[in-house]
């Protein structure tokens, strides 16, 4: 079941989700005050068999949960923060004011059901990776928020999403693709004035193997957008945004050992 957790971190509490358990609650008072519960709260939707989420994240002030068994293409916001700028993240009391929860379903131009696979977000919007490929949802128009009576939601790549939650790097989305082959970016082109979708690893295409499973990032003199492969090998892409580069490497670890899972540590 590891392969299909995801988390959603915010300060010291961390929210952890699995399409067949309920969500979790990881907590931090200090360094030796650790405890994890089950996630509850104000008309709380998540508590039963098939309705547990499979994505989790944080955007605009809000907590995003998508995807269950029941409903695989709906997702919920919990309420936005109080005036006083405390969150809400576990009320999920619907209505009409701009503050309370929201449910949405997503929708296709050729009315197919868009499995939710994760849930990502940027400084603008929320991004969504479906079975059938990648939206950004938004407020009515691109600068405003998403409230109970004012979402839009627009697909930015037609290539499906595996659940593999997607990694950020500048302005650009990086994603597996669904059959697993394929690392896709995602970012917005002034000069085309539209969202590009390209396959990063087209002219490398056997340097995923059978597959990819995991994505993260490190910044540094050269970003590298790092890869774990199924057979457990290290692939990593150094990358130049300004210039328009980008290079695929295999890491050779010393023994026989395998890439389980990995996470990046900002240094």
């Amino acid at each position: 079941d590891l392969g299909s957790i995801q988390v959603a971190q915010n300060a010291d509490t961390m929210y952890i989700v699995h399409p067949k358990y309920q969500p979790q609650k990881l907590t931090r008072t200090n360094d030796t005050d650790w405890k994890i519960t089950a996630a509850s709260g104000q008309n709380y939707p998540f508590t039963s068999e098939g309705n547990y989420p499979r994505a989790v994240a944080f955007a605009q002030g809000r907590l995003w949960y998508g995807g269950t068994e029941k409903a695989p293409d709906k997702f919920w916001g919990s309420m936005g923060p109080k005036d006083d700028g405390t969150p809400q993240f576990d009320d999920f009391t619907t209505g009409t004011g701009e503050d309370n929860a929201v449910v949405f379903l997503m929708s296709t131009a050729g009315g197919r059901v868009e499995d939710i696979q994760w849930i990502g977000s940027n400084n603008k919007y929320l991004v969504i990776g479906t079975f059938g490929g990648v939206s950004r949802v938004t407020g009515a128009s691109e600068d405003s928020a998403i409230s109970p009576t004012s979402v839009n939601v627009r697909q930015m790549s037609a290539f499906g999403a595996y659940k593999s939650a997607p990694v950020l790097m500048g302005n650009s989305i990086y994603y597996i693709q669904r059959n697993e082959l394929a690392a896709q970016e995602v970012y917005y082109d002034l000069y085309q004035d539209s969202y590009i979708s390209e396959t990063k690893n087209l002219l490398s295409a056997k340097i995923t193997g059978d597959g990819i499973r995991q994505l993260e990032v490190t910044n540094g003199r050269v970003d590298i957008l790092w890869a774990r492969r199924n057979d457990g090998t290290l692939l990593g892409m150094s990358v130049n945004k300004a210039q328009n580069v980008s290079a695929w490497h295999r890491q050779i670890l010393g023994g026989s050992v395998k890439v389980e899972s990995m996470s990046a540590v900002p240094q």
